[in-house]
């Protein structure tokens, strides 16, 4: 799974993706009580919608170990941290090309 994908699962059940998996179990377990479409009669379209997402985002989520979860995002990090840099760089190079005119 990728990151952009394991980083939406663990949004979806408002946890990070270094979370242990029983902290992930439990957000899910009451996600999963609070949207339950039989739970929300007046709202029951967007209640099995999000009841849907929410399982399948868990299903997600430990389909990846711990371990990977956390490398993945120690990954994605360092990517964000290297695009910044760079960006850095560019914009102050595009300032030193406007002083010295």
């Amino acid at each position: 799974a990728g990151f952009m994908r394991l980083s939406r699962a663990a949004k979806v059940l408002g946890v990070a993706l270094d979370e242990p998996d029983a902290t992930i179990h439990d957000a899910h377990k009451q996600l999963m009580l609070q949207w339950h479409p039989d739970k929300n009669p007046d709202n029951a379209t967007e209640a099995t919608r999000r009841f849907k997402e929410i399982r399948s985002a868990h299903d997600l989520l430990m389909t990846v170990p711990h371990n990977r979860r956390v490398a993945a995002m120690r990954v994605a990090k360092k990517k964000q941290s290297t695009a910044r840099a760079q960006r850095r760089e560019a914009d102050q190079r595009v300032e030193e090309q406007w002083a010295e005119q």
